[in-house]
């Protein structure tokens, strides 16, 4: 009896762990025109916001902007207009869920111009404030964080690295020093305790370095500069930190040739670096298990041919990073792999009569492979990594298609693309759940999805997720419903 009830235990724990993907919901709104865009802004458990560019008002310089607010039972819980200036466009976001009084600050640029503009809106209040700032001539905005009313831009001017700072309150843009040679790589606001850190890496007397600058407001804080021992073999690509506690962990890739060769890790307290651990590739269980069996069996036998000569193969892997994440007392890195595309175009003119062929080579947009995520403990010992195979995505421009939930070490991944929903659950170096494909939910049973553009999806709140984009639907059985329509949709998905 003892026995069946641990097999009935073991059973029980193997399939509560198998996530099931259920969507929830689903809501569509008619696209009138194929120039009508929406953009769409996760805020947890308030909801989720969308807007988009409305028409021009009469007499004026502006259009109108339109904002809905939806709860997260999709019922519209406020909307409104703003006035915008015509000739702004939108750029990018960022939702301030970390203040007392949360905000989205949503950035409008000008083509060519150093005016720019901020829409705050206030989630508690429905208020929406626009600021108008003006930033250094050639100003290049790569990204940007805010904690109340405090705005922090990281971009470039020409080929020089800068730091902007934004005071909504008091207003004035200031430019931030930045070292010559410093690459500014990531940018986090610390919680609730309206510290900003940003990350960069430089290079002294050909020796590189990880500064790590904190902030408050425009006063810097602190500014401490390691340089990692041991790394004249190994280059530092990128960098991300989480502080915790006393203690600032960076993890990144590095490289010995041109692109990632694997990951590394490093903690630092009381101003002294503790560790820096690198991992190649090489050494992972999973990294190449996004080829077929022939695939990996080749690279296997590869990387033991180098290994047998005292060398290391060379992976040379474009990789897409994710922030750090830290859960269950591990810090788990996840990254997204792609590789440019081009595609030959041919073309015949006519040279004095006769007919000529040429040959073009034109960029094809970034293929992703597959994704690589792994867990370190607090001594930077690789515990596990897994691998998410994509291969059936493809991007103009590059953003993070994977998105992540982690609980009781169970690691959730999850995208969506072309009309589906794909996801993986792994824990430590096991498949718990292998790489699912759903299509998505149809709003009448007659629906055909015939194409999807813009697809994007986002953790929202406890084991919520967002999926969102624009598709194409054929219905030829319903009479009620057009037999063609294009639409802007977003789903509740339960993962």
């Amino acid at each position: 009896m003892k026995r069946i009830f641990t097999l009935l235990f073991i059973l029980g724990v193997f399939f509560n762990s198998k996530a099931q993907v259920k969507q929830v919901q689903r809501t569509e709104i008619q696209l009138e025109s194929k120039d009508e865009n929406y953009h769409l802004i996760p805020i947890g458990k308030e909801g989720l916001m969308i807007f988009k560019e409305g028409e021009s008002i009469s007499r004026s310089d502006d259009k109108n902007w339109e904002f809905i607010q939806y709860d997260n039972n999709f019922q519209k819980s406020w909307e409104t207009t703003v006035a915008i200036d015509e000739d702004l466009f939108f750029s990018r976001y960022y939702y301030d869920e970390l203040s007392v009084a949360p905000k989205i600050y949503i950035l409008f640029n000008r083509y060519k111009s150093a005016k720019k503009e901020l829409l705050v809106v206030d989630i508690l209040t429905k208020k929406t404030v626009r600021k108008t700032f003006e930033t250094p001539k050639k100003f290049s905005i790569q990204s940007f964080k805010a904690y109340n009313d405090a705005v922090y831009f990281m971009g470039t001017i020409k080929k020089s690295q800068v730091i902007g700072y934004y005071d909504i309150q008091k207003e004035g843009f200031l430019q931030i020093g930045v070292e010559k040679g410093e690459v500014l790589k990531d940018i986090q606001v610390r919680n609730r305790e309206g510290l900003v850190d940003i990350t960069s890496l430089v290079n002294h007397n050909k020796k590189q370095g990880i500064k790590l600058n904190s902030f408050y407001k425009n006063e810097r804080k602190s500014s401490l500069t390691i340089h990692p021992e041991d790394s004249d073999k190994e280059k530092l690509l990128d960098a991300r930190m989480t502080v915790v506690n006393d203690e600032k962990i960076i993890a990144g890739t590095y490289t010995t040739s041109t692109f990632a060769q694997g990951l590394y890790i490093s903690r630092v307290t009381s101003d002294k670096t503790d560790y820096i651990k690198y991992y190649s590739f090489t050494e992972f269980a999973n990294f190449f298990k996004f080829l077929s069996e022939k695939g990996q069996e080749k690279m296997e036998k590869k990387i033991e041919k180098k290994k047998a000569k005292g060398e290391d193969l060379k992976v040379n892997c474009r990789l897409l990073l994710h922030d750090l994440i830290l859960q269950d007392n591990q810090y788990i890195l996840l990254g997204e792999a792609y590789v440019p595309t081009y595609r030959t175009e041919y073309q015949t003119r006519y040279v004095n009569g006769r007919a000529m062929t040429y040959t073009t080579r034109v960029f094809d947009g970034y293929l992703y492979t597959h994704a690589v995520v792994a867990g370190f403990d607090k001594q930077g010992k690789l515990l596990w990594d897994n691998c998410f195979e994509m291969g059936d995505v493809k991007q103009y421009s590059l953003k993070h298609m994977i998105r992540v939930n982690v609980e009781n070490q169970i690691v959730k991944l999850i995208y969506s693309y072309n009309d589906h929903i794909f996801t993986k659950v792994v824990k430590g170096n096991n498949v718990v759940d292998d790489k699912n494909r759903e299509e998505m939910d149809k709003k009448y049973e007659g629906d055909k999805h015939r194409a999807a553009t813009r697809s994007s999806t986002a953790y929202w709140y406890d084991n919520y997720f967002l999926a969102w984009g624009d598709q194409r639907i054929k219905n030829k059985e319903d009479k009620k419903v057009d037999r063609k329509r294009s639409v802007f949709y977003f789903e509740k998905i339960e993962y």
